[in-house]
């Protein structure tokens, strides 16, 4: 049953959360955050690994691969 989780969670919630990532308002709040991090000398988040300024199969992937992990988790520490 975790394989099954793992795979149902990483296949559906993997590209819904890269298009929910995707989406302008998405973007513009990420550039106006950049520039505020910037401007008080942070650390830049386009080094990121995921996140609204990646391309969108790249956050399928990561989210994906999150998800997925945490279904299988659940899954398996509720001993379905």
């Amino acid at each position: 049953m975790p394989i099954l989780l793992f795979f149902v969670f990483a296949v559906i919630l993997g590209p819904v959360l890269a298009w929910m990532y995707a989406q302008p308002k998405q973007v513009e709040a990420f550039e106006a955050r950049r520039r505020k991090i910037l401007a008080s000398g942070g650390k830049d988040p386009i080094n990121e690994p995921f996140g609204a300024h990646r391309p969108f199969k790249t956050n399928a992937l990561w989210f994906g691969g999150i998800a997925g992990i945490g279904g299988s988790l659940m899954a398996w520490l509720l001993g379905a």
